[in-house]
């Protein structure tokens, strides 16, 4: 019996953590929905650049790189997208950069001539 104590602690644990990541899931959920609630599921490009209060050049860029989802067959911007970035800017961020470092082409080191 006594071998049991610590199985049910962790057990206990466990669940707290995943309570605290479904109370997260949820807060997110609530913020993308309230998003939609006041803006529509669909903005237009100025629409996302007020709501990011980012520049033309800026949005059109997270749309070409997938930090943000393009809706009516590209002329507007999805709102849940936009909640998404949202709640992480610097992942989303960091996975683009790292996306178009591998998209770049490969620099050659440069042939020296013989001396």
């Amino acid at each position: 019996m006594n071998e049991l104590v610590p199985l049910i602690e962790q057990l206990g644990q466990g669940l707290l953590e995943i309570s605290r990541v479904l109370q997260r899931e949820s807060e997110k959920n609530a913020m993308g929905q309230q998003l939609v609630d006041q803006h529509g599921e669909v903005v237009t490009k100025t629409g996302a650049m007020r709501i990011l209060k980012m520049g033309h050049e800026k949005v059109t860029q997270m749309l070409d790189d997938g930090r943000l989802d393009k809706a009516c067959e590209g002329t507007g911007v999805s709102v849940r997208s936009i909640a998404r970035y949202m709640q992480n800017p610097k992942q989303a961020d960091w996975n683009a950069a790292v996306q178009r470092r591998k998209a770049a082409p490969k620099r050659t080191a440069r042939k020296t001539k013989p001396a």
